[in-house]
């Protein structure tokens, strides 16, 4: 190497160092994902210049104290700062639309979701349950949303969050119930535990803290064909038309609304009866082509197997093994293991390919478009896009 080229080498490694070493620079990795404005700020436009930094432009719109922002980009300004580059909800003359554009680090709060014990996602936003009973999470619910952030801050005692398509709920210790957005249908609780919806047909179910299992919809029991002892459950999942219930003994029952089932394929029901020692389930309609539907059921038994129906779909897992637990969305899904990795498989490339990076990882939650997981450690990953306001 000559003289000149190892001069050049010497001040880029002194370059490097000295990126590493700024206040800001060990937290990139942790900058991406959800923040809270902590004072009014200006939005600005933002355009790199020459060497890479950015010039943070001219100012778009501003946005208020405590308002939520989405950071999906970090990149030091001319000026020396850390700068975001983030989505949001902008307020424009009494209507609520999306908007992009870049806020100085100085004025955004991350690393909002931290002592996580259990997430939930649905199409338009997600909920995160804090450790302390607090709930976090981010939803598009139109002139509602500002509100659903300043109640969440509010919640405490939580003990179980859901989100659907357009509805969250969050139960509380002594068995009362927080909602938002459309509501499916309601009921007195009695203890507080797990809820399972079904949004399409108004229709809710309640598991509570003590294994009880109680619904609002007219279900006829498919397997068994006489309703279980309902008692001991231990997960309730519920779509459409379709009621699936783990119960404590490691065996699996569904129910209908009338007509039962609500799988389309030229395959049978699911030979539920063959089941045993299940520790997860989960359901979802599947849209592999966006022009046809089916129900599609997933089980993980206590070796790590997955049991899925339709075959259409549990091809996509033969070669999965030591899971913990299954997640399903419109047409991919993703598999826990034991070693906290993930596997993947389905249509949606970008999060196929982000999720199969994760480690440590304990639960996943998976909408069509996104995918949330939960770390050991109690923070959140996301992968996929997010349009949430």
């Amino acid at each position: 190497m000559t003289l000149k080229k190892r001069v050049w080498f010497y001040l880029a490694a002194l370059a490097v160092c000295a990126v590493l070493s700024l206040p800001w620079a060990g937290a990139l990795a942790d900058t991406l994902g959800f923040a809270r404005l902590t004072d009014s700020t200006n939005v600005r436009s933002g355009t790199t210049v020459k060497g890479g930094a950015l010039d943070p432009g001219n100012v778009i719109y501003r946005l208020k104290e405590n308002d939520i922002v989405y950071i999906f980009e970090t990149q030091v300004g001319t000026d020396g700062d850390l700068w975001y580059h983030i989505t949001c909800q902008y307020n424009d003359e009494g209507s609520l639309r999306p908007r992009q554009g870049w806020i100085s680090s100085r004025y955004a709060e991350t690393g909002l979701y931290d002592h996580v014990k259990a997430i939930s996602a649905g199409n338009n936003g997600f909920l995160a349950l804090r450790e302390d009973g607090g709930v976090r999470g981010a939803a598009k619910l139109g002139n509602a949303t500002s509100a659903f952030y300043r109640e969440l801050e509010g919640l405490q005692g939580v003990v179980s969050v859901w989100a659907g398509e357009d509805f969250y709920a969050c139960i509380f210790e002594d068995g009362r119930e927080f909602t938002l957005g459309r509501e499916p249908g309601s009921h007195p609780l009695i203890t507080a535990g797990e809820v399972a919806f079904d949004v399409f047909q108004r229709e809710r179910t309640v598991l509570t803290r003590d294994g009880g299992l109680f619904s609002t919809a007219d279900l006829a029991w498919v397997y068994p064909e006489t309703m279980p002892d309902l008692t001991g459950v231990r997960e309730a999942v519920q779509r459409q038309a379709s009621l699936f219930v783990l119960l404590g003994d490691g065996t699996v029952a569904c129910a209908g609304m009338d007509s039962g089932i609500f799988f389309i394929m030229e395959e049978e029901m699911p030979d539920f009866s063959a089941l045993s020692d299940i520790v997860s389930i989960d359901t979802v309609l599947w849209h592999p082509q966006d022009v046809y539907f089916y129900e599609v059921f997933a089980a993980v038994d206590s070796q790590g197997k997955a049991h899925i129906s339709p075959r259409a779909v549990e091809i996509l897992t033969d070669d999965w093994t030591d899971l913990t637990r299954i997640s399903l969305a419109a047409d991919y899904l993703v598999g826990v293991r034991a070693d906290g990795r993930v596997y993947a498989a389905g249509r949606q490339k970008e999060i196929l390919e982000e999720v199969s990076q994760w480690t440590d990882i304990i639960d996943v939650s998976c909408a069509d478009k996104y995918c949330v997981g939960l770390r050991r450690d109690g923070t959140l990953v996301f992968a996929g896009k997010f349009d949430f306001e």
